[in-house]
């Protein structure tokens, strides 16, 4: 009884560890039908063991594998036969259509005369994802070899190659099939550094001496030539942290070694010109220095003057004239200074395209950036000075239009070429023309210096790579040019003052400016008898309109 008791035990137990395994498990009788299935192969065929049970085991696999249903039992019991003792892969059809990869196993035993056979299914679908997952890794690897612009070699712990890239086979001149298993070091190292390196190399193996990661040193090529590589390296350990080999990529910096060296030249003259162009500048600065403090000091005179002939009429008419007299030479001093400062700007400026001009090669774009600067500050002080000079003769009357005709959009695009090479890097400005190449009456050089200011001001207070918008507009009597911006806007709070000589909006302090453009630009519209107005948005951009009248050149401007 106590035997009988073992049996029936085993039996369940048995039973239980092929319904809780892990892997698929199925009983197929010599017909090749289905007559038993685990749990876990209900699992990964998404079918109810109901479903399987009495099915030919052909059942699970995908309908293109299998032939006329006459045909299913004859060719199942023969495939069985085949593969008994051994394991393959497979694919399997679960309930939903869907194709995966199976790894089964077959065996066979035989129980009262009859053949049964067991096939164990291990689901593979998850293992060929990785598998398939690491094959693009290797292949966008092998990819990133051949397009890098960077030598990538790696070298075993006797210093032979192991690796080496495209990139590598044109710098050295060396094919991957010429190096591969060479010694690294007796290929392109001069021979008085190649004992150096090959002791230097060991230390590292043997652990006396870390890896350097950033090293810069001459190669010899294959045809002879030298050449400098700057040098990253990163080491290779395997499971245990012992050093097996190092990778490493390059960058020939052989030309631009050589370029710096001719930079170092032309700046070391450029700092001297400057600097002969700086004392020039200084010495006219003094000179004008020293004038304003004369200046300064008639003014104080004035002032106490003032105060003395506040006693009678006679005496303030006395100092009203004496502040007229001031007042001229102040004007006379603005355009005194306006040419003394010009004609040094001049010369920098004409000697920076020379020392441009006799660049050889594509000029550094760190060296191009000191060019742009030192232009930038020059045409700066230019405006700056133009602006001086034109209240200078605003102030004194010697300003007068003189009409002629223009064609206006021919004119426009001029006055756009002239401004291009002081706008922001990639700033655009698209001129929205009219329709007809509209004769028109006015002083060109007033028109000019309008639509030039407004220019500067849509390109200063705009970012780089915007777009500055251009429009003529004809009305029925007037004639509109309107200059658009999409900058940082002015706020409304300070827009009443915008034409106020000297007046800066609150937002615009970190940027360079007198405060002087907008005002010679709303003078010299007037002498157009013209009118200029503004819309503006704070973060949003700016649009300035000027619209001047359509005169007959037979009229006179009553300013004349």
């Amino acid at each position: 009884m106590e035997k009988e008791i073992d049996k029936e035990n085993s039996k369940y137990l048995l039973s239980s560890v092929f319904a809780d395994a892990v892997d698929g498990l199925m009983l197929v009788d010599d017909t090749g039908t289905i007559i038993y299935v685990n749990k876990a192969m209900t699992s990964i065929f998404q079918f109810e063991s109901h479903e399987i049970l009495g099915q030919n085991f052909t059942f699970l696999l995908p309908h293109e594998m299998v032939s006329s249903k006459g045909e299913e039992i004859r060719l199942g019991a023969k495939g069985l036969n085949e593969k008994l003792g051994s394991s393959f892969e497979v694919l399997g059809r679960k309930k939903n259509g869907e194709i995966i990869p199976v790894f089964l196993s077959l065996s066979q035993f035989t129980l009262n005369g009859r053949n049964y056979f067991t096939g164990v299914h291990h689901d593979l679908s998850e293992f060929k994802n990785t598998q398939n997952a690491l094959l693009k890794e290797r292949q966008l690897l092998e990819q990133y070899l051949i397009v890098t612009n960077s030598i990538i070699i790696e070298l075993d712990r006797e210093g032979k190659i192991m690796l080496f890239n495209p990139k590598a086979s044109e710098i050295t001149g060396y094919t991957k099939e010429e190096v591969l298993g060479k010694d690294w070091f007796d290929l392109v190292l001069e021979p008085h550094l190649t004992s150096v390196f090959r002791a230097e190399w060991k230390s590292i193996f043997s652990g006396n001496q870390r890896l350097i990661e950033f090293l810069t040193h001459k190669i010899i090529t294959k045809s002879g030539d030298t050449k400098v590589i700057k040098w990253h390296s990163i080491p290779n350990t395997n499971e245990e942290g012992k050093l097996e080999s190092v990778l490493a990529s390059g960058i020939d910096i052989t030309q631009l070694m050589d370029t710096e060296r001719e930079l170092k030249l032309l700046n070391s003259r450029l700092e001297k010109e400057v600097a002969n162009r700086t004392n020039e500048l200084v010495s006219v600065v003094n000179r004008l220095l020293n004038t304003n403090r004369k200046l300064d000091s008639e003014i104080v005179e004035r002032e106490n003057a003032e105060i003395a002939l506040l006693e009678s009429e006679a005496q303030l008419r006395l100092s009203l004239e004496k502040e007229l007299e001031l007042n001229q030479l102040k004007s006379r001093f603005l355009s005194m200074a306006s040419h003394e400062f010009k004609t040094p700007i001049s010369t920098v400026l004409s000697s920076i395209s020379i020392l441009e001009r006799y660049e050889k090669g594509e000029i550094s774009e760190k060296k191009q950036k000191h060019f742009k600067r030192i232009k930038g500050a020059l045409n700066h002080m230019t405006f700056m000075l133009d602006d001086f000079f034109s209240i200078s003769k605003f102030e004194e009357g010697r300003i007068n239009t003189e009409e002629k005709s223009i064609l206006i959009n021919d004119f426009c695009m001029s006055v756009i070429e002239t401004f291009q090479n002081n706008l922001k890097v990639d700033q655009t400005i698209v001129l929205k023309g009219l329709d007809n190449n509209f004769e028109f009456y006015t002083d060109p050089n007033l028109l000019r210096q309008i639509i030039l200011n407004l220019l500067s001001n849509a390109s200063k207070y705009s970012e780089p790579k915007d777009e500055i918008t251009f429009r003529i507009l004809e009305k029925e009597k007037h004639l509109n040019f309107e200059i658009e911006d999409q900058g940082m806007g002015i706020p409304k709070e300070d827009q009443k003052h915008l034409f106020t000589r000297f007046f800066r909006s609150g937002n615009v302090s970190h940027i360079k400016g007198t405060g002087l453009g907008l005002n010679i630009v709303r003078d010299y519209v007037s002498l157009l008898n013209g009118e200029i107005n503004v819309k503006s948005q704070e973060g949003k951009g700016s649009l300035f309109i000027v619209s001047l009248p359509k005169n007959n050149h037979e009229e006179k401007n009553p300013r004349n």
